[in-house]
């Protein structure tokens, strides 16, 4: 599903305008990265949990020459589906 699809999925289940469910959608992506951003989590009911997770610092190889490289260690969003969907899904 595309955002546009999703904008307007939003839209008519909430009978709302395309305009407002847009500008709810965007709003809750900002809140979600500002939190993620200062380490909380972000839980969107019924759907998914968003924390962040540190990667730690490890070697990988260059698949074209096999030369080994020091990959850094950095932080990364971890999603964890939460069980109301993944019941609905399966």
């Amino acid at each position: 599903m595309t955002k546009l699809e999703l904008i307007k999925a939003l839209a008519e289940e909430c009978n709302t305008t395309a305009g407002a469910a847009e500008s709810l959608l965007d709003g809750l992506a900002r809140v979600a990265s500002k939190k993620l951003g200062e380490g909380g989590e972000v839980i969107i009911p019924g759907l998914v949990k968003l924390t962040t997770k540190e990667r730690a610092a490890r070697k990988g190889r260059n698949p074209r020459t096999g030369e080994e490289v020091a990959i850094p260690a950095k932080t990364v969003v971890h999603v964890k589906v939460l069980k109301a969907l993944a019941e609905h899904v399966v």
